[in-house]
């Protein structure tokens, strides 16, 4: 599977880490702008995004990647550490599939992106007829 990780904070190294370690191909940005670039060049299964990135934040990259051509699909982690904050209820309304929130508790995190691997798996299956 396939993941696109961005955010600024330095923690998406430890993230990337815990991500390849379970076999998964990461893609690490720490901005949207450059997350943008990624997602018009490859395709990816899950994309994990923090909420509150300068220059552009995690809910206006949802935004244009939800209005993106065969791209509206990917499968969404938004994480923040701010639980209260609008932006993560506007989030929501950007077919997310989790909110998480920071510190990420790491069993939790490899669980849901588990499950999301069994979704994208069972979805290529239906789509190739197997």
């Amino acid at each position: 599977m396939n993941i696109l990780l961005v955010d600024d904070d330095s923690s998406r190294w430890v993230i990337a880490t815990f991500l390849r370690e379970g076999g998964y191909q990461v893609t690490v940005c720490s901005n949207a702008f450059d997350a943008l670039d990624q997602l018009a060049a490859r395709d990816f299964d899950l994309m994990i995004t923090d909420i509150n990135m300068p220059d552009m934040s995690g809910v206006e990259l949802l935004k244009k990647l939800r209005l993106i051509p065969g791209k509206a699909d990917i499968e969404v982690i938004v994480c923040t550490g701010d639980s209260g904050k609008k932006s993560v209820k506007e989030a929501g309304k950007y077919e997310v599939h989790t909110v998480l929130m920071k510190p990420i508790q790491v069993d939790e995190f490899m669980k849901i992106i588990g499950g999301i691997e069994e979704q994208v798996k069972s979805a290529r299956g239906k789509a190739t007829g197997s």
